[in-house]
C-alpha cells in the first residue's frame, strides 16, 4: 500500500491494474519480478523504516497482526 500511496500506477510497474489488485488483496503472491519493480521506487531510507516496522504503516499491521 504504500508506494500506491506515493502514487506508483500499475501502468508504470508494467502489470494490469487487475493484476495488481489481486496482489493487494492477497489473491496473488508477489513474484520476484514485480517485488524488483516496487524497490525500484523506494528510497534506502524508505526501505529501512518500511523494514524495520517504525512506519505508521507497519506498526498499524502489526497491531491487527499481534505480532
Amino acid at each position: 500500500m504504500y508506494l500506491w500511496d506515493k502514487g506508483i500506477r500499475s501502468r508504470a510497474l508494467g502489470y494490469s491494474p487487475s493484476l495488481l489488485n489481486r496482489v493487494k488483496n492477497r489473491r496473488l503472491r508477489v513474484s520476484d519480478r514485480l517485488l524488483a519493480r516496487l524497490l525500484k521506487y523506494l528510497t534506502i531510507d524508505e526501505f529501512a523504516l518500511l523494514t524495520s516496522g517504525r512506519a505508521p504503516e507497519v506498526k498499524e499491521k502489526l497491531k491487527r497482526l499481534r505480532i
